[in-house]
């Protein structure tokens, strides 16, 4: 499935953040499933570091926000992330994710191998 596709399911909710006029990035959440999903960051290179850590956490403060008339509609955001990508993995544990663990042979590369995926977990508290 390409991105664009993803991207105009129902079931994803697309943001894009901005620093000043220029658009830094975007994320998405796909599913959203009772009280819980599952988001993606994507930033672009010149804001990487403090700013991109900045604009994480405000996309999270905005998608634990959301509330109908019964309170809260997330209280949880899970993310599984590919052994390799480290410095993924080190973003969402700058900007508050809670790792649980490896799940073994979670992902398939594009030539088929099979790669372990780190999952974390984020709580509205």
């Amino acid at each position: 499935m390409d991105f664009i596709s993803l991207a105009k399911r129902k079931s994803t909710v697309m943001a894009f953040v901005f620093q000043g006029q220029e658009c830094a990035g975007y994320a998405w959440l796909t599913p959203i499933n009772g009280n819980y999903a599952f988001p993606h960051f994507c930033f672009f290179k010149e804001v990487w570091g403090k700013t991109s850590h900045e604009l994480g956490e405000m996309l999270l403060r905005y998608w634990f926000s959301w509330e109908d008339a019964k309170g809260p509609l997330l209280d949880v955001l899970i993310g599984v992330i590919p052994d390799f990508n480290v410095k993924a993995q080190h973003f969402v544990e700058d900007v508050g994710a809670v790792r649980l663990g490896m799940i073994p042979r979670f992902f398939r590369d594009r030539d088929g191998t099979r790669r372990d995926g780190a999952i974390y977990y984020w709580t509205q508290e």
